[in-house]
């Protein structure tokens, strides 16, 4: 052998010496970017467990949550009602008033001339029961 079949021989092993230095560095490199992907995964995995219990909590809060708008819905509904009613007593009571004011009078005009409001107020409370839907 000359010493130029040495010299490209030395220059090709020196070559393939580079390349696998190079080559065992990227597989390093590799291995340690896996093991740091494996524990943004450990993460990310804790995170989905932590959101999904969160969901699981939150899950039954929001059926809670309908179900009290709806009920608040129907108390709405009946209180409205209920004053409505409220009102027509307020209105008896005071046509009860009246009469009781009205059988204290002697005078039968004087009777006569009040009765006839009353049978007015009586007709307007009989529209507004009419209207209440029991």
């Amino acid at each position: 052998m000359d010493s130029t079949g040495a010299n490209n021989e030395a220059a090709m092993l020196s070559k393939l010496h580079a390349t696998r230095s190079n080559l065992v560095s990227l597989l390093s490199a590799s291995s340690d970017l896996n093991k740091d992907l494996a524990a943004v995964n450990n993460r990310l995995s804790v995170g989905l467990e932590t959101v999904a219990a969160a969901s699981d909590a939150i899950a039954p809060l929001q059926s809670q949550s309908i179900a009290s708008k709806a009920l608040h819905s129907r108390l709405n509904r009946a209180i409205s009602s209920a004053l409505s009613v409220l009102h027509s007593f307020a209105l008896v009571e005071s046509l009860q008033r009246r009469l009781l004011s009205l059988s204290d009078g002697t005078s039968a005009k004087y009777v006569h001339k009040h009765l006839m409001p009353f049978f007015s107020y009586c007709k307007i409370l009989s529209a507004v029961l009419a209207d209440f839907d029991y």
